[in-house]
């Protein structure tokens, strides 16, 4: 265990990830609520609904690991409404690796009561492969990546 002075919050090792405990200190009790999502084999078409808002947030990381030595890369948008574009938490996109990523500065860390939490797979550049002379060019399927992207949202509730 260890006490996070900056972010007034206690962290316990799961034998994976440091993982909130408790409540944060910071001036006055709040509650700590965390969101998990985990898609097997990520593609261009995983982007989904994450979760409904209930109350007013401040996210304080993102935690995302993906389960082989290839990497996803991802947005989280707050939405007023599933069908509606939103804001993204991050300005670049967040990137899961095997080691595990620990995501804390963002650009938009604020989450409204009613919003929704939307996960995007972004295709980087560069991912599509040339073929080599003479061979068939085969399109990936849907930029698939094989193995299990693991993402957990921290905040605190306003």
């Amino acid at each position: 265990m260890y006490y996070n002075t900056g972010k007034f919050a206690a962290y316990l090792w799961n034998g994976s990830y440091w993982i909130p405990w408790g409540e944060y200190s910071g001036g006055q009790s709040q509650e700590v609520k965390q969101y998990m999502l985990n898609i097997p084999n990520p593609s261009t078409k995983s982007s989904m609904v994450f979760v409904r808002l209930y109350e007013d947030q401040t996210v304080v990381r993102i935690d995302s690991h993906f389960s082989t030595d290839a990497s996803v890369d991802f947005h989280i948008e707050c939405r007023q409404s599933v069908n509606e574009i939103g804001v993204n938490i991050t300005d670049e996109p967040i990137q899961a690796i095997y080691a595990g990523t620990e995501t804390t500065v963002f650009s938009n860390d604020y989450l409204t009561k009613d919003n929704w939490l939307y996960l995007e797979i972004v295709i980087r550049e560069g991912t599509i492969e040339t073929p080599i002379e003479g061979q068939p060019a085969e399109p990936p399927v849907d930029g698939e990546i094989l193995g299990l992207l693991t993402i957990t949202i921290t905040c605190i509730v306003r």
